[in-house]
């Protein structure tokens, strides 16, 4: 196994430490397992008063981080899901621009949590709030790490895809999605790879595509997906972007034309946080994916709109924080 921890992830610069008056929380309390949450419970986890800005949407996010850029903050930290991570990072971009955005912890308040298990973040919203206070009472370093954000029109995120991974999304909020039906979607299309199920023929549907890397084109015009990642992880514990903080400005690329057979082939190595075997994949900068048909395209954890060409670069670096006291990243 290859220990990718030190490369991800440093301590704090002492100029870089931040004080509880620096910190802004975004608590959107519509999201999974934060509903219910409350200012209250935030500063009573943190042991401060913090300044806290509630939410009751994902899309109520983009100007709340407007709101933290007017306090001044130096960290932000975003309590939510998946879906509330693009609309942050977006509305953080607007606010401060591209070249000063504060630093970010990602606490999972949400379903899945993709976003925030990949950047180290493993605990409930209050046992993660309440390392944070504890880190910054003691003057304690945070540990950071620095992704390449996704950019598809004015949206920012760190997962990105059309094919296989917005088939899934798609599923799963068609069934009112939560963390079980997650699960059980998952476990569905693993079966199916066996017993051709129906389910896994819709999520893995093909579809013809023509691929342009940093003006370079791929080969092949089939796939099952095409998907970025600025982190490694995918959720339920499968990395495939394992190259994503490989260089700075640019993320992961895959894409395959596998069934569900042959993606059951290469859960191991995903588990294993080896990436996948069977794939074309690239660094990139700049990609241009144009489809035969109109089809949706994901981004972290939200479905949008159809389409025949799509169109991602490269956003801007973000640094993600954890506390010194939370659980580290996985070493391999």
């Amino acid at each position: 196994m290859v220990d990718r921890t030190l490369r991800l992830v440093s301590d704090d610069p002492a100029s870089a430490r931040v004080t509880h008056g620096e910190v802004v929380v975004l608590l959107n309390r519509n999201a999974g397992s934060s509903t219910g949450l409350t200012t209250a419970d935030v500063r009573r986890a943190m042991q401060a008063q913090v300044a806290v800005v509630e939410t009751r949407s994902a899309e109520a996010a983009r100007p709340a981080a407007a709101e933290a850029c007017h306090r001044g903050a130096k960290l932000v930290v975003v309590v939510g899901g998946d879906g509330t991570v693009t609309t942050v990072l977006s509305g953080l971009a607007d606010a401060f621009g591209a070249e000063s955005m504060p630093a970010i912890f990602l606490v999972p308040g949400g379903t899945m949590n993709v976003i925030a298990r990949s950047a180290g973040a493993h605990g409930t919203p209050l046992s993660l709030l309440a390392a944070l206070g504890h880190t910054l009472r003691g003057g304690g370093a945070l540990r950071r790490s620095r992704h390449t954000t996704i950019r598809s029109g004015e949206r920012l995120g760190l997962l990105w895809g059309v094919g296989l991974f917005a088939n899934f999304l798609e599923v799963y909020q068609q069934q009112r999605g939560s963390l079980s039906r997650a699960l059980g979607l998952l476990a569905s299309a693993s079966l199916g790879a066996l017993t051709g199920h129906s389910l896994a023929a819709k999520l893995f549907e093909p579809f013809e595509a023509k691929v342009t890397v940093d003006g370079l084109p791929w080969s092949g015009a089939r796939w099952t997906n095409i998907s970025a990642g600025g982190v490694a992880g995918l959720g339920f514990g499968f990395e495939p972007y394992t190259r994503a903080t490989e260089r700075r400005g640019r993320f992961h690329l895959i894409g395959h034309a596998l069934g569900p057979l042959g993606a059951l082939r290469e859960l191991p190595r995903l588990r294993a946080g080896l990436g996948m075997k069977r794939v074309t994949q690239d660094l990139a900068r700049h990609v241009v994916v144009e489809t035969e048909r109109p089809r949706l395209f994901a981004m972290d954890g939200d479905v949008f709109e159809r389409a025949t060409r799509f169109e991602v670069h490269a956003g801007p670096e973000i640094e993600l924080v954890l506390p010194a006291t939370s659980a580290a990243p996985k070493s391999r």
